[in-house]
């Protein structure tokens, strides 16, 4: 493992979300709705069987598609890390609600 976290594995859940293992045992679930909602490139992701073209770069540092779009794979953790906390807090608040 490096100072740099390397993908090592992606997995089209759906439509919209992607399963991505890093050499630090990690996985994290995207929600690539916000990435299809910049636009240009990234709007053919909406489609799930353009979704399901993706490839881990060599170095599994990015993520890549035929059109030449391509993830960072700190970008990708730094979401998936911000959708678990967001996740764990509302599991905590529906917790107390109930």
């Amino acid at each position: 493992m490096s100072i740099f976290p390397k993908i090592l594995n992606v997995s089209v859940i759906d439509e919209r979300h992607l399963e991505l293992q890093y050499d630090d045992s990690k996985t994290f679930i995207i929600d690539m709705a916000p990435i299809v909602a910049i636009g240009n490139l990234a709007t053919q992701l909406a489609k799930e069987s353009y979704l399901r073209r993706v490839q881990i770069s060599h170095r599994g540092r990015s993520l890549l598609w035929p059109n030449g779009l391509e993830l960072c794979a700190d970008a990708l953790r730094l979401q998936g890390e911000s959708e678990t906390k967001s996740k764990r807090r509302r599991k905590a608040t529906s917790a107390l609600v109930a």
